[in-house]
């Protein structure tokens, strides 16, 4: 099974995504903590994806590409996993497609994702790069998601609920359609 999540920045993403791999065994590759990893590194790639994220623009496709497609590889999960966070642009797919079995869209809207990343106090969320960061969420990723439409694998999901409603949604339309649950 190969799930993603997807949302706009604070809407549970990575919170659904373990619970999911938990309740599925699943292996969970967190595409936010590949990137900010990388990006402590001291290296072309590493100073590239450091500098996108202090100006809160999207990172090279390929790199991030290359980082998702690495973990499945290393944590040997290719055909079992789910993820958080990729692709966010149709070009990365080009560089490398997971192929999705499905795709949960947490919907949230923009005053309220920008509420919970505040909330969170991690050192890139500051106002204004929160707002660079929606912004070019909606101009992106927008066209990614109408491409999961196309292909019939898009659950959009109300992200606004507790985190117990989020997760029964997309724990119990996994097991409707037959797919093993862990008890």
């Amino acid at each position: 099974m190969k799930i993603l999540i997807t949302g706009p920045q604070g809407s549970g993403k990575t919170t659904h995504a373990k619970i999911v791999a938990e309740k599925f065994n699943l292996c969970f590759i967190k595409t936010g903590d590949l990137v900010r990893n990388k990006a402590l590194e001291n290296s072309d790639e590493g100073r590239k994806l450091k500098e996108a994220l202090d100006k809160g623009e999207l990172a090279d496709d390929r790199i991030i590409a290359n980082l998702v497609e690495n973990a499945l590889v290393q944590q040997n999960c290719k055909d079992n996993f789910v993820m958080d966070g990729y692709p966010r642009r149709l070009p990365q797919l080009q560089v490398f497609d997971p192929g999705f079995d499905k795709v949960f869209y947490l919907d949230l809207s923009d005053e309220m994702a920008v509420e919970r990343m505040l909330k969170r106090s991690r050192e890139d969320d500051t106002p204004q790069l929160i707002q660079q960061r929606l912004m070019l969420y909606h101009r992106e990723t927008e066209k990614a998601l109408k491409y999961y439409q196309t292909m019939g694998i898009l659950i959009k999901i109300n992200a606004a609920r507790s985190i117990g409603e989020v997760a029964g949604d997309i724990v119990d339309h996994l097991k409707r359609h037959g797919n093993k649950y862990k008890d």
